[in-house]
């Protein structure tokens, strides 16, 4: 009995981690499907409205005098059979007004990758402090998982591509002022880390799909954002952002999953605008393309292929 009982134990031992696989490929099938149909729903829209929608933007019937920062996400809600998700919505209010509770503290499990294994601290304040909005949840699935891209960093591709030259950036970004009007040098991000310009859903700006003459196969539309503790205020899905503080989209600004072993230590601060695309699928993490499809990165790809991939317009060459 003894023996029976040590051979059962070894097969369970054996197979157990082929059973964790399994859940681990449903997981990241299921995670990949996900980004595509939103990334299809970005389409869609695109098709209807003649443009990409804004990362960061307004509801349509929106009047003016409203803050223009809910996410990409609410806006195409009913690309994605969502229409009875957005109906809660009021364009005429902020979306940390009252009247929009419902719809900013309602979860969507569609927007979160299932293989991420913990909850996320939210903020649900409104901008500029807790006067606003419905306060902060501790460990929560309220935020979306899938983050628009904005293009790549600029100042980061100088320091860690470059080295730290500031003339030969290709991509562009919301340009910091000098007093006297001009813009400062190349590399030079604003507060809070930047906004890229050069991607294809932006903050409160929208691209049309001839400007993306990279090619919309080997341009990022969308990225995961779903693994460890990143440190940031992650914010309901519905929030894009505010006063340039981006929440359903970020700039590409360093390699994927790099956050400890990238910074060398665990909480480096902030990064902000430049938060770390990555997931908890071993390897590496998927993203969407600008013509809908998916794909699967690998943490060893190249930061300068990551860059090229991010931004819509800079002619780089991507080998396969």
């Amino acid at each position: 009995m003894l023996v029976v009982i040590a051979i059962i134990g070894i097969l369970v031992a054996l197979l157990l981690p082929a059973i964790q696989a399994a859940r681990e490929a449903a997981r990241r099938s299921s995670c990949l499907n996900q980004i595509r149909q939103i990334s299809l729903a970005c389409l869609n829209y695109e098709s209807a409205q003649g443009h990409f929608p804004p990362g960061c933007g307004e509801l349509i019937g929106q009047p003016e005098g409203i803050s223009k920062d809910w996410s990409y996400l609410a806006i195409v809600a009913p690309y994605i059979e969502l229409s009875n998700v957005l109906a809660q919505a009021d364009p005429k209010s902020n979306w940390y007004d009252p009247p929009n509770k419902e719809i900013v503290l309602t979860s969507v499990p569609e927007f979160r990758c299932p293989s991420r294994s913990t909850l996320e601290h939210v903020n649900a304040h409104g901008p500029g402090g807790v006067t606003r909005g419905w306060g902060i949840f501790e460990e929560s699935d309220l935020n979306a998982h899938y983050h628009g891209v904005t293009g790549a960093n600029d100042r980061q591709y100088c320091k860690q591509i470059l080295g730290g030259a500031t003339p030969s950036s290709p991509y562009k970004m919301l340009r910091k002022k000098f007093p006297s009007g001009a813009d400062a040098p190349l590399c030079e991000a604003i507060t809070p880390g930047g906004i890229a310009i050069n991607g294809v859903l932006l903050y409160q700006d929208t691209v049309e799909i001839s400007q993306i003459t990279d090619g919309a196969s080997k341009t990022y539309l969308l990225g995961e954002q779903a693994f460890r503790n990143l440190p940031c205020d992650h914010r309901p899905w519905a929030t894009g952002g505010a006063y340039g503080w981006l929440h359903a989209i970020d700039n590409l600004a360093h390699p994927i999953n790099s956050f400890a072993e990238y910074f060398g230590y665990d909480h480096p601060g902030h990064t902000y605008n430049d938060d770390v695309f990555g997931s908890e699928h071993p390897g590496g993490s998927h993203f969407s393309l600008s013509d809908g499809s998916g794909r699967f990165f690998s943490v060893s790809t190249e930061l300068n292929i990551l860059f090229a991939f991010a931004s819509r317009n800079a002619e780089e060459v991507i080998q396969e």
